[in-house]
């Protein structure tokens, strides 16, 4: 839920905030449509994630974060807008915790949690 719904509602806010600080148009048409194709790819792999197996899924998941990672550097650096580039790291973090989440998920990385 925190990386399909959580990040979803994260760049409806970040996608309508950057082009205010910014001052540049907002994401629209084409590239729109792929960061929302990437969403729902993702959404599609973690409902098929036995079928297709944790590094597929986790390759298509996680693109999603990557893709709005390059939508939200693009627009900052683009538009000069350099108080906003922490914004940037933030949705880094994100795709980080993804990523991390699913090599967990997939027996790569052994959790250090009491027990």
């Amino acid at each position: 839920m925190l990386f399909g719904y959580a990040a979803c509602v994260i760049t409806g806010f970040l996608l309508t905030a950057i082009p205010n600080w910014t001052g540049r148009m907002p994401l629209q048409g084409l590239p729109l449509g792929a960061l929302f194709a990437l969403w729902l790819a993702g959404r599609a792999a973690m409902a098929v994630s036995a079928i297709s197996g944790p590094i597929a899924t986790a390759i298509v998941d996680v693109a999603f974060l990557a893709g709005l990672l390059a939508v939200v550097l693009r627009e900052i650096l683009a538009g000069r807008n350099w108080r906003n580039l922490p914004v940037a790291g933030a949705v880094a973090l994100l795709l980080l915790a993804n990523a991390l989440t699913h090599a967990e998920a997939g027996g790569y990385v052994i959790s250090g949690g009491a027990g």
